[in-house]
């Protein structure tokens, strides 16, 4: 499931194998989007929940209460779903582990395919798990 916080997922880039086992949330802000996801983490069914906040205002993230996080976590815990929050600068308090994107992305990746800017991507782990196989809740910046 994906979760978009910002309206901002283009499908026409995306692989129609993809598109067809995807549950697509449209939100206009952000707290629509933690709703959404509030909803969708009660269903033990969906192995993996994109919470994608990267293009919503800083003013609407900054308004995200940290008990936000910690109730998404307890609905995390009996299941075997992981969440992938996705924001500009690291805002998940508790989660398992934080990545970072390296990649700098400039004005010549417009032109680029989104099959060929992938594996250009490189990332690296700021917070590593603290408990070997756990994955209640991973943050992307």
């Amino acid at each position: 499931a994906l979760v978009d916080g910002a309206d901002s997922f283009e499908p026409a880039a995306a692989d129609g194998d993809v598109l067809a086992r995807l549950l697509w949330v449209r939100c206009a802000r952000a707290d629509e989007a933690l709703k959404a996801a509030d909803l969708l983490l009660r269903d033990p069914n969906l192995p993996l929940v994109v919470i994608d906040l990267k293009m919503n205002p800083v003013r609407q993230l900054r308004q995200i209460s940290s008990s936000v996080w910690h109730r998404l976590a307890r609905l995390l815990e009996p299941h075997e779903t992981t969440v992938l929050v996705i924001t500009p600068r690291p805002l998940v308090t508790g989660a398992t582990c934080r990545v970072q994107c390296d990649h700098r992305s400039g004005i010549e990746d417009l032109a680029r395919a989104p099959a060929d800017l992938w594996p250009a991507l490189r990332f690296s782990m700021l917070r590593p798990p603290a408990v070997a196989g756990a994955q209640p809740a991973v943050q992307a910046g």
